[in-house]
């Protein structure tokens, strides 16, 4: 088996959640990770939902991310890329 398909079965695996409420209701003694106030609408988005909501919210945005969509904004997506890619490797600050 390969690393991708570690990876794919665990993200089918039901017992697995992306929710961070669950994981927390799952094991009440643990401690809720501290976000401050402002974060706090940010960890509440698709990505980090289970079905059946991801899969309502999947299906809403999909047609936003249909493959020639996405095609059009590869040259952007590449020169921001490069552009970002040159401006970490002249300031040589390397972790």
């Amino acid at each position: 088996m390969s690393r991708y398909d570690d990876v794919a079965m665990v993200l089918k695996d039901e017992r697995f959640s992306k929710e961070f409420r669950t994981l927390f209701e799952a094991n009440p003694k643990q401690k809720p990770l501290w976000v401050p106030k402002i974060l706090l609408p940010l960890m509440h988005h698709m990505l980090h939902t289970d079905p059946p909501d991801h899969t309502r919210l999947r299906g809403l945005v999909q047609k936003a991310f249909k493959p020639t969509l996405v095609e059009r904004l590869r040259p952007r997506t590449e020169q921001l890329t490069a552009e970002l890619l040159d401006a970490a490797h002249n300031k040589k600050r390397w972790i």
